[in-house]
């Protein structure tokens, strides 16, 4: 599994315990997340918001059966790190953004009369996938490109997983 922030790295900790055969990979641009890495957890220094460095990362660690995007939440970041991320995740894999509810805040890059937020990436990407054609072209990557199966909206969360 792959989460991207470590912050204080409760989370990661957490993940071992209740995944105690996982290999725990973690991203994050602050250079002292890299103290959080134990035996079986790995801490990369990388910014989300970088897209050279992220598809780096991509071709050197690229096969994850669940991927969590707690990091930045800047609009930006989310789409991304999921355009470039996704891929690496093996058939039936998870993706999980948290924090959702930031596409409705000015600090992250949301808000409503915003063009493009993520939570408005997945809805037309969702439209996309229930319609096969007619959502706004160029949005996004479509999802049959991507092996999309679903796209389910949380409080909170946006989880899209992997055919």
């Amino acid at each position: 599994m792959l989460e991207i922030g470590v912050l204080g790295g409760a989370s990661l900790r957490m993940w071992e315990e209740f995944f105690p055969l996982a290999d725990i990979f973690a991203i994050d641009v602050d250079t002292a997340c890299a103290a959080h890495a134990s035996a079986r957890t790995t801490v990369d220094i990388v910014d989300q918001g970088d897209k050279t460095a992220l598809q780096a990362y991509a071709a050197r660690e690229s096969c994850f059966g669940l991927i969590i995007d707690d990091g930045g939440h800047r609009m930006k970041q989310q789409i991304l790190s999921f355009e470039v991320l996704f891929p690496t995740l093996l058939p039936g894999g998870m993706y999980i953004i948290e924090d959702s509810h930031t596409s409705y805040i000015g600090l992250y890059g949301g808000g409503i009369g915003r063009k493009l937020t993520t939570v408005k990436y997945f809805h037309a990407m969702t439209d996309e996938l229930n319609q096969g054609r007619g959502a706004v072209a160029g949005t996004f990557v479509e999802p049959t490109k991507l092996s999309v199966a679903s796209i389910e909206f949380m409080r909170g969360l946006i989880i899209i997983r992997r055919i």
